[in-house]
Protein backbone atom coordinates (compact mmCIF):
# COMPACT_ATOMS: atom_id res chain seq x y z
CA UNK A 1 0.00 0.00 0.00
CA UNK A 2 1.45 3.33 -0.81
CA UNK A 3 0.65 4.60 3.01
CA UNK A 4 -2.41 6.69 2.48
CA UNK A 5 -4.28 6.81 5.95
CA UNK A 6 -7.96 7.51 5.97
CA UNK A 7 -8.34 10.16 8.84
CA UNK A 8 -11.69 11.31 10.10
CA UNK A 9 -12.77 14.67 12.10
CA UNK A 10 -15.70 16.89 12.39
CA UNK A 11 -16.89 17.93 9.46
CA UNK A 12 -16.41 21.59 9.15
CA UNK A 13 -15.32 21.77 12.67
CA UNK A 14 -18.62 21.12 13.89
CA UNK A 15 -20.82 23.41 12.20
CA UNK A 16 -23.65 21.12 11.39
CA UNK A 17 -23.83 19.78 15.10
CA UNK A 18 -27.57 20.47 16.71
CA UNK A 19 -28.69 21.46 13.24
CA UNK A 20 -31.07 19.35 11.04
CA UNK A 21 -30.13 16.66 9.28
CA UNK A 22 -31.37 14.73 5.87
CA UNK A 23 -33.52 12.90 7.44
CA UNK A 24 -35.36 16.23 9.78
CA UNK A 25 -33.44 15.04 12.97
CA UNK A 26 -31.05 16.74 14.81
CA UNK A 27 -27.08 15.98 14.02
CA UNK A 28 -25.63 14.44 16.84
CA UNK A 29 -22.43 13.68 15.46
CA UNK A 30 -20.90 14.49 11.97
CA UNK A 31 -17.48 13.13 10.89
CA UNK A 32 -16.04 13.62 7.26
CA UNK A 33 -13.31 11.60 5.74
CA UNK A 34 -9.96 13.11 4.87
CA UNK A 35 -9.88 10.73 1.55
CA UNK A 36 -13.67 11.85 0.65
CA UNK A 37 -16.75 10.69 2.76
CA UNK A 38 -18.51 11.63 4.98
CA UNK A 39 -20.90 10.09 8.29
CA UNK A 40 -23.50 11.96 10.17
CA UNK A 41 -25.94 10.82 12.79
CA UNK A 42 -29.00 12.14 13.59
CA UNK A 43 -31.65 11.67 16.40
CA UNK A 44 -35.36 12.17 15.84
CA UNK A 45 -37.29 13.05 12.79
CA UNK A 46 -38.38 10.48 10.64
CA UNK A 47 -36.66 7.82 12.86
CA UNK A 48 -35.57 7.65 16.18
CA UNK A 49 -31.93 7.29 14.90
CA UNK A 50 -30.41 7.81 11.43
CA UNK A 51 -27.04 7.22 10.43
CA UNK A 52 -26.46 8.81 6.47
CA UNK A 53 -23.04 7.96 5.05
CA UNK A 54 -22.13 9.29 1.88
CA UNK A 55 -18.64 8.36 -0.26
CA UNK A 56 -16.97 10.23 -3.09
CA UNK A 57 -19.56 12.78 -3.80
CA UNK A 58 -21.80 10.86 -6.08
CA UNK A 59 -20.19 7.45 -5.32
CA UNK A 60 -23.09 6.34 -3.63
CA UNK A 61 -25.19 7.74 -0.07
CA UNK A 62 -26.85 5.10 1.98
CA UNK A 63 -28.83 6.02 4.90
CA UNK A 64 -29.18 3.00 8.17
CA UNK A 65 -32.35 3.59 11.08
CA UNK A 66 -31.24 2.37 14.45
CA UNK A 67 -33.00 2.43 17.64
CA UNK A 68 -31.00 3.74 20.32
CA UNK A 69 -27.89 5.62 20.35
CA UNK A 70 -25.67 3.14 21.33
CA UNK A 71 -26.56 1.45 18.73
CA UNK A 72 -26.42 4.09 16.15
CA UNK A 73 -22.76 4.97 17.29
CA UNK A 74 -21.77 1.54 17.04
CA UNK A 75 -23.18 1.87 13.88
CA UNK A 76 -21.51 4.64 12.35
CA UNK A 77 -18.38 3.72 13.83
CA UNK A 78 -18.45 0.30 11.44
CA UNK A 79 -19.30 1.84 8.42
CA UNK A 80 -16.67 4.51 9.32
CA UNK A 81 -13.92 1.67 9.48
CA UNK A 82 -15.46 -0.01 6.58
CA UNK A 83 -15.53 2.78 4.36
CA UNK A 84 -11.91 4.10 5.57
CA UNK A 85 -10.72 0.85 4.57
CA UNK A 86 -12.38 1.09 0.68
CA UNK A 87 -10.81 4.34 0.27
CA UNK A 88 -7.31 3.98 1.44
CA UNK A 89 -7.37 0.66 -0.83
CA UNK A 90 -8.88 3.10 -3.77
CA UNK A 91 -6.24 5.14 -2.88
CA UNK A 92 -3.57 2.57 -3.13
CA UNK A 93 -0.47 3.03 -6.07
CA UNK A 94 -1.13 -0.88 -6.46
CA UNK A 95 -4.61 -0.65 -7.71
CA UNK A 96 -5.22 0.09 -11.53
CA UNK A 97 -8.11 2.39 -12.23
CA UNK A 98 -9.79 -0.09 -13.82
CA UNK A 99 -9.71 -2.56 -11.13
CA UNK A 100 -10.49 0.30 -8.12
CA UNK A 101 -13.79 0.89 -11.09
CA UNK A 102 -15.07 -2.56 -11.00
CA UNK A 103 -14.48 -3.03 -7.01
CA UNK A 104 -16.37 0.05 -6.84
CA UNK A 105 -19.58 -1.62 -7.56
CA UNK A 106 -19.31 -5.21 -5.84
CA UNK A 107 -17.96 -2.90 -2.72
CA UNK A 108 -20.90 -0.57 -2.24
CA UNK A 109 -23.07 -3.25 -2.99
CA UNK A 110 -21.51 -5.43 -0.10
CA UNK A 111 -21.79 -2.43 2.06
CA UNK A 112 -25.34 -2.00 1.36
CA UNK A 113 -25.87 -5.48 2.56
CA UNK A 114 -24.02 -5.20 5.45
CA UNK A 115 -25.98 -1.95 6.27
CA UNK A 116 -29.32 -3.19 5.90
CA UNK A 117 -30.79 -1.84 9.06
CA UNK A 118 -33.95 -4.73 8.80
CA UNK A 119 -30.63 -7.22 9.00
CA UNK A 120 -28.81 -6.77 11.85
CA UNK A 121 -25.87 -7.58 9.86
CA UNK A 122 -23.70 -4.28 10.92
CA UNK A 123 -22.17 -6.02 13.61
CA UNK A 124 -20.37 -8.64 10.89
CA UNK A 125 -16.49 -8.20 10.98
CA UNK A 126 -15.15 -5.30 8.57
CA UNK A 127 -15.81 -5.89 4.79
CA UNK A 128 -12.04 -6.25 4.49
CA UNK A 129 -12.24 -9.76 5.47
CA UNK A 130 -15.03 -10.59 2.23
CA UNK A 131 -12.40 -9.34 -0.19
CA UNK A 132 -8.59 -10.53 0.83
CA UNK A 133 -7.22 -10.30 -2.70
CA UNK A 134 -8.21 -6.62 -2.89
CA UNK A 135 -7.28 -5.52 0.40
CA UNK A 136 -3.95 -7.43 1.26
CA UNK A 137 -1.66 -5.65 3.32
Amino acid sequence: MSGVKALWSDFQGGVCLGGRGTDNGTVVLDKECSLGARVTLEEGGLHPWTVTCGVGGALFVHGMRASSRAEAESMARAAMEDIGDFLERMESDEVSQADAIRFAGIWTEAFTNKYDSSSGSWERPPLRGMFPRFFRR
